[in-house]
């Protein structure tokens, strides 16, 4: 069952979280919610719960926070270049964003679902907002942190092969970053968490294989 949030849940958790409760009829606005939002929302909670129990035995890592893609100053928007050769404003709206400690050290990604719904240039000017994003510090000004990595999730291998083919494309020189990383959700389940920090990883920059945490 998928359960989404109400008129009385939300009165609830602007009086607990002292937000903004506005003016929003969320069981009318439910009414509304199409299957695609449905799927894409579950692909990233399915994410979030494999990770989560990935970590929940491990005595050096642990999942310190997760802010979904609605947080509160999440977006940002940057110049690129598109593929035409001309200047235009993109944004940077993450599926989610998470901080994994790893020993003494903190690790932050940017989440992309993909359910192949997204066209290849639509997809390229979101990675190349990625990369001025990090190119431009604005990680730094705007998040406090030195690095990051773009996770993006497929539903399948073939999608994977060519999102990872396309974001070559990317960075400035054209032959692959390594803060973009990919793997299919076919290469890990919630029923064996442990997968998703395991050997599935691959960046565009050679065809090396790669835990989450290295």
């Amino acid at each position: 069952m998928v359960y989404a949030l109400g008129n009385k849940g939300a009165d609830v958790l602007a009086e607990y979280l002292s937000i903004d409760r506005d003016e929003i009829n969320w069981t009318k606005k439910n009414l509304k919610i199409k299957a695609g939002f449905i799927e894409h929302t579950l692909m990233v909670s399915n994410f979030r719960a494999t990770i989560t129990l990935a970590l929940k035995n491990r005595a050096n890592a642990n999942l310190l926070s997760w802010r979904p893609e609605f947080y509160r100053g999440m977006r940002d928007y940057v110049m690129i270049t598109d593929i035409r050769g001309r200047k235009i404003r993109a944004a940077v709206v993450p599926d989610g964003f998470f901080c994994i400690r790893l020993n003494d050290q903190k690790k932050h990604f940017f989440l992309e679902a993909d359910r192949s719904t997204v066209p290849w240039n639509r997809f390229l000017r979101k990675m190349r907002a990625y990369w001025e994003y990090w190119k431009q510090g604005r990680h730094i000004q705007k998040l406090g942190i030195r690095a990051f990595r773009v996770l993006t999730v497929t539903k399948t291998e073939k999608r994977k092969e060519n999102l990872r083919a396309l974001s070559q494309r990317a960075d400035t020189k054209r032959v692959g970053s390594r803060i973009f990383w990919f793997c299919s959700q076919q290469n890990f389940s919630l029923n064996k968490p442990e997968t998703i920090l395991g050997p599935i990883w691959q960046t565009p920059a050679d065809e090396k294989y790669h835990k989450l945490l290295e």
